[in-house]
């Protein structure tokens, strides 16, 4: 990390910010790609209990990376204290920090949509079987009559 956060704090402007953010990106879109957008069409050809389990797991991904990047952002915030410009350092890591976690709440958001989605379809479903069941029973079968 001693690339991102030079020695000298005249080198502390747009430049290393912007190179700090292009290996966030990176990071973020390689270690995190398991929670892209593609996770929805891979569980729709599961059963149902499968999906809902298949959401539980993102979620709890989302949450490891989460504690996970908290872990790193601790270690580099100690490391910012050791250095000359410290606010600087601390600036820049706060905005990685910002980026990372609205990426991972976007994720998240994704997913409970995609939820509640799941939740609405399963209730429209067991509303259906119902009435189809009251249908059912409320017309009596002809049968020949002799």
């Amino acid at each position: 990390m001693s690339h991102i956060f030079p020695k000298n704090p005249k080198h502390l402007g747009p430049k290393p910010l912007g190179q700090c953010l292009k290996c966030l990106a990176l990071v973020v879109m390689g270690g995190l790609s398991f929670l892209s957008p593609s996770w929805a069409a891979s569980a729709d050809g599961l059963p149902e209990g499968s999906q809902q389990l298949d959401l539980e797991v993102l979620i709890q991904r989302i949450e490891q990376a989460r504690a996970d990047h908290e872990r790193v952002y601790a270690a580099q915030q100690r490391l910012c204290y050791q250095k000359f410009a410290v606010n600087a350092c601390l600036r820049e890591l706060r905005l990685q920090k910002r980026v990372v976690m609205e990426d991972l709440r976007r994720q998240e958001v994704l997913i409970n949509d995609e939820g509640r989605k799941r939740r609405g379809i399963d209730a429209i479903d067991r509303l259906e079987q119902r009435l189809q069941d009251k249908q059912d029973r409320d017309i009596p079968s002809t049968g020949p009559t002799r």
